[in-house]
């Protein structure tokens, strides 16, 4: 294997670092040339990628913010939380800020996935008979960004350091990916529990609804600093706004409009800290209407005003999701 660089792809012009396996660009075709990538790290305050159409896929950032269109919807990376793309699923992705965003996008071979289905659904038994089976069908999971957590965080971090280390060890790599899977794999299991929190017996209609309700969760996160209206946000989920308002208060434990205040203070303080913006303009970027109330929303929930906050900084933290 050639030892890993950092480049950029010349069908999409996204960066990426060649590690393993096979990946096809989405801009090329299966003639062209192979790109050799299975995770790409970039760092880039300005940075653009293609339409991609690949293989199941995480992506994540550390810091800051990324726009994503996974289909027809929109969603919004920040270092709290990661999105899963389903294999076939179309996607595209946007850094626009002032300060440098490092980021990872991890794809997944599909033989190693089908290995790691048939060896967790499988009784040892069976794997001592045919050790080197594969399941026959894909892994998925529900589409939309999940909480970060700090067992993630530190998987994360371990493909940075390899990919920057330019680590030639297909081993290492491929015992993160399986590690990865195996978390992300009991997390879709630990969600599959919260959307029993959905008041219908139907399970496949729970999961159709779940899926809308984080169609609905990722559209807020991308239009945060918009003005975002109850009927536009159930719209995109196709629900009708009192549908939404239930089912959205029952799985997440908060109503959407306490959702969007929380994003919107969280978005606050990583402007207030991380760019050269002024208070009016990050009032704004955040979603509020005017520098007053702005003020007072962030002094109410911080005790601080949002010139202390980027002056003296704030050991304030912000509550899960409950996703």
């Amino acid at each position: 294997m050639k030892k890993s660089q950092v480049q950029v792809c010349p069908f999409c012009q996204s960066m990426h670092s060649a590690l393993e396996d096979e990946v096809y660009c989405s801009k090329s075709n299966l003639n062209a040339d192979i790109i050799k990538s299975n995770a790409f790290y970039y760092k880039s305050n300005k940075l653009f990628s293609g339409k991609h159409i690949g293989r199941l896929t995480v992506k994540m950032v550390f810091n800051g913010y990324q726009y994503l269109k996974l289909g027809k919807h929109d969603t919004m990376l920040t270092d709290r939380n990661y999105l899963i793309i389903n294999p076939g699923q179309e996607w595209n992705s946007e850094i626009d800020s002032e300060k440098e965003v490092e980021g990872l996008t991890i794809a997944f071979h599909p033989t190693l996935c089908k290995q790691f289905i048939y060896a967790s659904k499988t009784s040892t038994r069976a794997l001592l008979d045919n050790p080197y089976n594969m399941a026959a069908e894909s892994l998925t999971f529900f589409e939309h960004t999940y909480e970060n957590d700090l067992f993630l965080r530190q998987l994360f971090l371990q493909f940075k350091k390899g990919i920057l280390r330019q680590t030639n060890d297909a081993l290492f790599f491929k015992e993160l990916k399986f590690t990865l899977l195996e978390a992300l794999f009991h997390k879709h299991l630990h969600t599959g529990l919260i959307h029993n929190r959905i008041p219908v017996k139907n399970s496949s209609l729970q999961k159709e609804l779940f899926k809308r309700l984080g169609i609905a969760k990722d559209y807020i996160l991308a239009n945060i600093e918009k003005d975002l209206l109850l009927d536009d946000i159930g719209y995109t989920a196709a629900l009708s706004s009192f549908h939404f308002l239930r089912l959205f208060k029952a799985v997440y434990k908060k109503t959407p409009h306490q959702f969007i205040m929380q994003e919107r203070l969280k978005k606050a303080c990583y402007l207030l800290k991380n760019s050269s913006k002024t208070i009016d303009e990050i009032s704004i970027a955040s979603g509020y209407k005017n520098h007053s109330a702005f003020s007072r929303n962030f002094k109410r929930h911080t005790g601080l005003t949002p010139l202390s906050f980027r002056l003296y900084g704030s050991s304030y933290s912000f509550q899960s999701s409950n996703q």
